[in-house]
């Protein structure tokens, strides 16, 4: 298998556990480890769920419970009862003040544009990227890129 493929399926994996799946199938035309496509991949040693012979019960999935819910740190206690032009307003102080003005990494002595963030302020879910790409870097938005377009596709397969 190709370096480059053989690293995107070991990152695709490792992403895949840090959601908690231990066993999954890659999706359509991507290699895996016996070189086919599409066939399951096991990346632990604990066997697949299912009932074990002789043992009653045992391996057997258990029923979902339903998500909790993180309460917020209290830094943002304050934030979340703020009207949607006031936390506008807050956000864009902020990228103006602080985040284009932030000289603590390496990348203020390179950049071209800070990447602060854009979308709904009252999002339900909101993701977080580590540094900005070539791409980010010229258009000052985020996930605009290879791996950003990557993301948009990934969003849309799941509906």
């Amino acid at each position: 298998m190709r370096s480059g493929a053989k690293n995107r399926l070991e990152m695709w994996l490792r992403s895949e556990r840090a959601f908690g799946l231990t066993a999954i199938t890659p999706p359509p035309a991507m290699p895996t480890e016996g070189g086919g496509e599409g066939l399951p991949v096991r990346f632990d040693s604990r066997p697949p769920p299912g009932p074990s012979p002789g043992v009653p019960g045992e391996g057997k999935i258990p029923p979902p419970h339903p998500p909790q819910v993180p309460s917020p740190p209290p830094a943002l206690l304050g934030v979340l009862g703020l009207a949607r032009e006031e936390k506008i307003a807050r956000l864009a102080a902020m990228d103006a003040g602080e985040v284009s003005l932030c000289t603590r990494c390496r990348l203020s002595q390179t950049r071209k544009k800070t990447v602060f963030g854009e979308g709904d302020v009252d999002a339900a879910v909101m993701f977080i990227g580590e540094g900005p790409g070539y791409t980010e870097d010229q258009t000052g938005q985020p996930f605009v890129g290879r791996a950003g377009q990557l993301l948009d596709k990934m969003i849309a397969g799941m509906g």
